[in-house]
C-alpha cells in the first residue's frame, strides 16, 4: 500500500511539471510571435523594442514558474497529507476489524442508515450464517416479529438505535433467533457510538444468554426443590421457616393482624387402608391443589407432616380468617377426590390462631393452631376451630 501511493504521488507531481514545462513554452512562443507583430507595426527601432519585450516575457516565464514550482511543492505536501490520513485511517479499520473479530462477544457495525457494514465471525457462528455477507443481507429476520415484552421487534430496535445516536449508548435486552429454524437466542446487547472519518456509527456487541440463563433456572429448580415437598408440591418446612417469621414481622411492625390456619385430612388412615398408599398419595396432592385454588394467590401453603398442611394468611383478621377456613373445608367436602376410576369422600378438619402482635413467634402459634385441630377432631371433625385463650393477646 505505500509503494503505490508513492508511485501515485510521483506520477501526479511528474504530470504537473509536464504542463507547467508545456504551457511555459507555449506562453514564450505565442509572447514572442505577439511581439514581432507589435514591432512590424511600430516605428520604434527594432532592438530596443526587442529587448524589452523578450525581457517582460523571461520575467513572466520566470514569475509563472516559480508559481507552479511552488503549486508543485503544495500539491506534494497536500498528497501526502491525504495519503497518510487514508493510511491511518486504514490502519485504524484494521485495527478496530482486528478487535471485533478478536472478541467473544457476537459484533457488528451499522452505519447512519442502520445498516451493517462490519461483523465478526462469531455473529457468524451465533447466528448460524453461512457468512458475513448473509448477515448483513438479512439482518432484520435475525429477530423475532415481536419482542417478550409484545413490541414489534422493527419498533423496538429502531427505538434503541436512536437513543444510541441520541446519548452515544444503550443496553438492553434481546431476543434473536436463527435463519434456519428459527431458534431463539436470548441476548444482552451493548451498543456504542463512535466516528471515523467524520461519518458517525454503531458498534453492537451481543452477548448469548442462554447458558446463563439455563444456570439460572437449574438454579431456580435447586432452590425450588429444597423448599418444595416432592409429593404434593406445596412448600416445606425448611421454606416456612424462611418465609413465615418475616411475613408475621411485616404484619406486626405495620399494626396488621397475622393468621395462621392448620388442616388435617380425616380419617387418612382408612384410606390407605382402603385403597393403597398411591391413592393416599393422589388425595394428597388434589387437596393441595384445591386448597391452593381457594386461597389468595401466593399463600405460603406447607406440608407440615403426614396429612398436616399449614397456610399463612398475613393481614387477615380472625373473622376473615374463619371465613377463608371454611371456604377451604367446603371446597374439599363439596366434590369427591376423583383418582382413576375411584371417587373418595374426602373431609378435612382446620384448626386457626390469629395474633396482632408479635408476642408469639410463628412455631408458637403453628403449636396454638394444633391444639385448635385437636378440638375440632375431638369434636366432631370436618369442622374450623379457632384457637382461644383468655390469657392469650392472640384472639
Amino acid at each position: 500500500m505505500g509503494n503505490t501511493n508513492r508511485k501515485f504521488r510521483l506520477k501526479l507531481i511528474l504530470s504537473i511539471t509536464a504542463v507547467s514545462i508545456f504551457g511555459l513554452s507555449m506562453l514564450f512562443l505565442i509572447g514572442n510571435t505577439f511581439v514581432r507583430q507589435i514591432f512590424y507595426q511600430s516605428v520604434v527601432e527594432e532592438e530596443v523594442i526587442t529587448g524589452y519585450v523578450t525581457r517582460s516575457l523571461w520575467v513572466i516565464n520566470l514569475s509563472f514558474a516559480a508559481v507552479l514550482v511552488i503549486l508543485n511543492i503544495f500539491t506534494a505536501l497536500l498528497m501526502t497529507g491525504i495519503t497518510k490520513g487514508m493510511e491511518e485511517s486504514k490502519v485504524t479499520e484494521g485495527r478496530l476489524r482486528n478487535m471485533i473479530d478478536a472478541s467473544p462477544l457476537a459484533c457488528w457495525i451499522l452505519d447512519e442508515n442502520f445498516k451493517v457494514t462490519e461483523e465478526n465471525n462469531e455473529a457468524v457462528r451465533l447466528f448460524k450464517l453461512k457468512d458475513g455477507k448473509e448477515h448483513v443481507n438479512q439482518f432484520l429476520e435475525l429477530s423475532p416479529e415481536y419482542q417478550p415484552d409484545g413490541r414489534l421487534s422493527s419498533e423496538r430496535m429502531l427505538e434503541q438505535q436512536n437513543k444510541c445516536f441520541t446519548e452515544g449508548s444503550a443496553h438492553f435486552e434481546w431476543m434473536h433467533q436463527t435463519l434456519d429454524g428459527p431458534e431463539e437466542i436470548p441476548c444482552e446487547v451493548n451498543v456504542k457510538l463512535f466516528k471515523s472519518n467524520d461519518k458517525k456509527f454503531i458498534i453492537c456487541f451481543v452477548r448469548d444468554l442462554r447458558e446463563i440463563k439455563s444456570a439460572v433456572n437449574m438454579v431456580h429448580q435447586l432452590e425450588n426443590a429444597a423448599y418444595t415437598d416432592a409429593l404434593t408440591g406445596a412448600s416445606n418446612r425448611r421454606h416456612f421457616d424462611k418465609i413465615a417469621p418475616s411475613e408475621a414481622s411485616e404484619c406486626f411492625a405495620e399494626n396488621k393482624p397475622y393468621s395462621l390456619m392448620m388442616l388435617d385430612v380425616d380419617f387418612f388412615k382408612k384410606v390407605n387402608d382402603t385403597h393403597g398408599h398411591p391413592v393416599g398419595d393422589e388425595v394428597l396432592k388434589i387437596l393441595v391443589s384445591r386448597t391452593r385454588h381457594t386461597l389468595k394467590k401466593g399463600t405460603l401453603l406447607t406440608r407440615w407432616g403426614g396429612e398436616e398442611f399449614i397456610a399463612t394468611m398475613p393481614g387477615s383478621s380472625k373473622d376473615t380468617a374463619l371465613k377463608t377456613a371454611e371456604r377451604v373445608r367446603a371446597a374439599v367436602e363439596r366434590t369427591p377426590f376423583r383418582i382413576k376410576d375411584l371417587k373418595v369422600p374426602v373431609t378435612i378438619s382446620i384448626g386457626i390462631i390469629t395474633q396482632t402482635t408479635g408476642s408469639a413467634s410463628p412455631e408458637d402459634m403453628v403449636a396454638f393452631a394444633d391444639e385448635a385441630l385437636y378440638k375440632a377432631k375431638q369434636t366432631g371433625r370436618n369442622k374450623v376451630v379457632p384457637y382461644e385463650a383468655d390469657n392469650e393477646a392472640a384472639m
